[in-house]
């Protein structure tokens, strides 16, 4: 007798809630927030903290999308404006502005949004494989639909290419004056 499991066009929407197995039943956790009034979502996992917007030291020969460096507890971070980033109309930040600082690389990176939202446990089964409309955008893991609204997931590791990501390690190298990122 074979051990897989077949489910019909009928019961597909069952689940059995005390099978750990069910793929129907894992979820993944993500923090989420707005850009455009849109949501996107990144794992939970990998964000650290939110701050408000604090003084951005910009540092010649950055990319544009780098919005500059700033001090997170001693260390430098790198700022990424992530509507830059996306290719989504720039907007005007303000004090209240927040920035999700998140590893990436084994940095801290923060990444200025409009606004967080929450943390929002998503079930696997809902997350669909980008369309070919997100192609080019190759940080775009997955989109979820969640409460009547769409989540882009990004993936964090695909949000730069290596070549970017070099980039990222010499801002981080950078030697600033104390003044410019306290």
């Amino acid at each position: 007798m074979s051990n897989k499991l077949v489910v019909s066009e009928t019961d597909s929407r069952k689940t059995n809630e005390n099978d750990p197995l069910d793929p129907r039943l894992s979820s993944s956790q993500y923090v989420t927030f707005t850009l455009s009034d849109e949501t996107y979502g990144v794992a939970v996992e990998s964000a650290l903290e939110v701050v408000r917007m604090v003084k951005i030291a910009k540092p010649p020969h950055s990319p544009d999308y780098v919005a500059g460096l700033i001090n997170i507890r001693g260390k430098v971070a790198p700022v990424v404006d992530m509507r830059k980033r996306l290719e989504l109309d720039s907007s005007v930040y303000t004090l209240a502005t927040p920035i999700l600082i998140v590893v990436l690389n084994g940095w801290s990176v923060g990444l200025i949004v409009d606004r967080v939202s929450e943390v929002v446990s998503i079930p696997r089964h809902i997350i669909e494989e980008p369309s070919e409309t997100f192609t080019q955008s190759r940080c775009i893991s997955g989109v979820a639909k969640f409460d009547s609204r769409l989540i882009f997931l990004i993936e964090l590791d695909r949000l730069f290419t290596s070549v970017e990501k070099e980039q990222m390690q010499e801002l981080i190298d950078t030697k600033l004056p104390e003044k410019a990122l306290a």
